[in-house]
């Protein structure tokens, strides 16, 4: 997009941007250029023609409204917008799901990467779960979960801070998803935000991990001093009034301090959810259930009883995958 006659004109207040620092500008075909190299650094990922999803693409005809309201919040020419659509339509069919997440990271890779380049990026990255798998779900069990486990992790590697976010009732799943679901679009500056990029496609998750030890570990003097949450969770997000671009910078380099090679991911995801996130479902399961009898037309019989109902509510939460 950003090589396209008249594109900065078109864009210059648009939202996406806002974190662009003329980083971009200053030199288009560099910043092209080094995105281009990203997908080789992704894991099984094989070359694609520019035109190898523009049949199904021009097949998109129906735009839902939730991408229409995400479009308009990212670019302000139309016929980006409708290229952001179409990718978001297309792209929640194959997943079966959305989370609005994707449409930060699809915008961002669209400024330097052609349409079959980002698209093939993402299917690769909605499929691994050394990327992220079962993030852009509109209630996204997997981003969940691995909040908690950056919590967990942060309670070994910077206790000051976990301490202090509990003791303020602030859980990972409210602040997390910006990290991991929307991959720091919209919190990074863009300098910082290609650094982290290419961290993320060449080490995955694990990264995300070190990424907001790095964070909380940076920010630990500013999080300590206050007790005001809006202002925690201000710092949390990096909001610029806070953070320096040389902070957001250090952040991303100094998330390589933190050795995580002994992490057993798939354990520890397990762990979390089984003591942060099962007994919340279990519960939503029991409501839910609550709610559809009382929906029900005078109900005189039952055929189990209220104990049978509720082991079977925990075997579906067991059968759960995280």
């Amino acid at each position: 997009m950003i090589r396209t006659t008249g594109f900065w004109e078109k864009e210059k207040k648009a939202p996406l941007l806002n974190l662009e620092n003329n980083f971009m500008q200053k030199d288009v075909e560099a910043v092209v250029a080094r995105a281009k190299t990203w997908p080789s650094l992704i894991d099984g990922l094989e070359s694609v023609a520019q035109d190898q999803y523009k049949e199904q693409l021009e097949q998109q005809t129906e735009i839902d409204r939730i991408f229409i309201h995400d479009a308009e919040r990212t670019f302000s020419d139309d016929g980006n917008r409708k290229k952001l659509m179409t990718i978001l339509s297309y792209l929640t069919k194959e997943f079966g799901d959305y989370h609005q997440g994707l449409s930060y990271v699809t915008s961002f890779l669209l400024l330097t990467l052609d349409e079959a380049t980002v698209i093939n990026i993402l299917k690769n990255l909605n499929a691994s779960e050394k990327y992220t798998k079962g993030y852009w779900k509109s209630q996204s069990v997997k981003s969940a979960t691995d909040g908690y486990v950056f919590e967990d992790l942060m309670k070994v590697h910077v206790p000051e801070v976990y301490a202090h976010l509990k003791k303020h009732f602030i859980q990972p799943d409210t602040y997390c998803q910006k990290w991991f679901v929307s991959l720091c679009v919209h919190v990074l500056p863009f300098e910082a935000l290609f650094n982290f990029y290419e961290k993320y496609l060449k080490e995955g998750n694990v990264f995300l991990y070190r990424f907001a030890l790095s964070l909380v570990k940076n920010m630990k003097s500013e999080i300590l001093g206050t007790n005001d949450v809006s202002t925690l969770y201000a710092y949390l997000r990096l909001d610029a009034k806070y953070v320096s671009e040389q902070k957001a910078l250090d952040i991303v380099k100094s998330a390589d301090d933190f050795d995580l090679t002994g992490l057993d991911v798939e354990k520890a995801r397990q762990d979390a959810f089984d003591t942060h996130l099962k007994a919340r479902l279990e519960e939503a399961a029991r409501r839910q259930t609550e709610l559809a009898n009382e929906s029900e037309d005078e109900i005189t019989d039952y055929s189990t009883s209220d104990d049978e109902d509720e082991d079977d509510i925990v075997k579906k939460v067991d059968g759960l995958k995280i």
